[in-house]
């Protein structure tokens, strides 16, 4: 019902729309629609009223909050369920959760900071207040080898959306980060000095894909993505500022957080069903076009195994191929990757 209350207010913003009128176009009492204002203003929204005017709709608050998401959202899949919250341990956490009591593909959790956020390898992810920590739940029918392809489709849907809203060179760099060119004064940086003024790629966004598979097929895929937005890099702890950066930061300006995110599931379902229409190929060609990992030198480590060489190819499952100075070629499904800079 106070989506609808919002949607009323929307359609006539700054401007008063009578108790009555909505209390007919509603069906509900007027008493009742003074209740869901009350609860819509404790959400953060400036709703003002005025006797024998009715209520006006003056701003929205800086949150995630599903009514703010859905309205205008282009997705058949994405989003059908939303849960926000304003803290929570971890979104891929709660997310699981809610797989493993049935909830169906295409619910999204959604928060505005995380206390227990996670990183791959067992890393902490930090959280802040202006990220965007969401969690998609999917059910692609892949083998379980084939999982890496739905780090490959999230990393394409927010590469593709940092680039068409915001016109930044943003890369792919395997298996799950996305980076973007950012200016930098004199610093140490990929392990050279670089001139003042000068680009280097830093992180933007991480992405952690959990799954539940049996031994021929994939339950469930859980994708966590953590995208750095209107954050100051300076509340990151401090080992990880040298190598990120955020959307604000390049921009000098902060982004309006809900369209990123309604952007970024409509381009992750537009290659997940390209996907499922397509199979694979089609991904592939459009990550190996803004790849970062592609023809560089780079040092893997994935289990016990360290491979130094360069990165020739990725596969049909989303593996890495790497060619190493002996001319031998290495495939890992999963590890860390580092850009190796002479």
């Amino acid at each position: 019902m106070r989506e609808r209350i919002l949607n009323l207010l929307y359609q006539r913003k700054k401007k008063y729309v009578s108790g009555e009128e909505l209390s007919r176009k509603l069906g509900i009492s007027r008493t009742a629609i003074w209740k869901h204002i009350q609860t819509l203003k404790g959400e953060g929204y400036k709703i003002v009223s005025q006797k024998r005017l009715g209520y006006s709709l003056i701003s929205v608050p800086d949150l995630l909050l599903p009514y703010e998401i859905e309205r205008g959202l282009k997705t058949k899949i994405l989003g059908k369920r939303i849960y926000h919250f304003r803290e929570i341990g971890s979104t891929n956490d709660f997310a699981i959760e809610l797989v493993r009591k049935g909830i169906e593909e295409g619910a999204i959790v959604v928060a505005e900071t995380q206390a227990k956020g996670k990183g791959r390898l067992g890393r902490e992810w930090s959280s802040p207040f202006g990220g965007l920590w969401l969690s998609i739940i999917l059910k692609p029918k892949i083998l379980p080898t084939q999982a890496p392809r739905m780090t490959v489709i999230a990393a394409l849907g927010v590469a593709k959306t940092i680039r068409k809203l915001y016109s930044l060179k943003a890369l792919i760099k395997w298996p799950n980060d996305v980076l973007i060119r950012s200016k930098v004064g004199t610093i140490r940086a990929n392990g050279r000095m670089r001139k003042k003024g000068s680009r280097v790629f830093k992180k933007v966004c991480g992405i952690l894909t959990e799954m539940s598979a049996e031994q021929d097929t994939v339950n469930y895929v859980v994708i966590g993505i953590g995208a750095n937005l209107n954050i100051d890099i300076k509340k990151f702890p401090i080992e990880f500022r040298k190598n990120t950066t955020s959307i604000e930061k390049e921009l000098s300006h902060k982004i309006d957080r809900v369209e990123f995110t309604k952007r970024t599931l409509e381009e992750i379902e537009n290659f997940y069903l390209l996907f499922k229409k397509r199979g694979f190929a089609p991904i592939l060609k459009e990550w190996k076009k803004i790849s970062a990992t592609l023809g560089k030198g780079i040092k893997a480590v994935s289990g016990r195994r360290i491979i130094e060489g360069k990165a020739i190819d990725i596969d049909s499952d989303g593996a890495l191929i790497i060619e190493t100075k002996e001319g031998k070629q290495e495939k890992i499904l999963a590890g860390d990757v580092t850009l190796i800079t002479r």
